[in-house]
């Protein structure tokens, strides 16, 4: 019974983890696209660009995927150093360095939470 609990459990996470990935695969490719458009547009048409970015982290907020935030503030900050608007700049750098942190942290409590669930296993199935 134990067994069956664990095996479901196990099937159920790692299903969760497939359906957000490919939500957010859409969804980043909309925010990369807005970004790759923005950049074009930065030196042409500045408020076209400003509205882009705008547009851009609009999305990758609902997104509610760190990786998707770190992503976003990254581009935008080399978007805003390229016109000189380098307080922008900074601050967006740090805020996807704080994302990044986040990151870490959430890697490695996966993998701890993936070596229990193996270790477990392993002892299940000595019984």
């Amino acid at each position: 019974m134990k067994r069956l609990f664990l095996l479901f459990f196990v099937i159920m996470i790692t299903e969760m983890f497939a359906q957000n990935s490919s939500a957010n695969k859409t969804v980043e490719g909309k925010i990369i696209q807005l970004l790759d458009q923005a950049d074009e547009l930065k030196y042409s048409d500045w408020k076209k660009s400003a509205q882009l970015i705008t547009l851009a982290d609009k999305l990758s907020e609902k997104s509610n995927d760190d990786g998707l935030r770190a992503t976003f503030y990254k581009k935008a900050a080399l978007i805003y150093y390229d016109r000189d608007i380098f307080d922008v700049s900074l601050k967006y750098n740090m805020t996807a360095y704080d994302y990044y942190k986040i990151l870490v942290v959430h890697y490695q409590t996966r993998f701890i939470f993936r070596l229990f669930i193996f270790l477990s296993k392993i002892n299940l199935f000595k019984n």
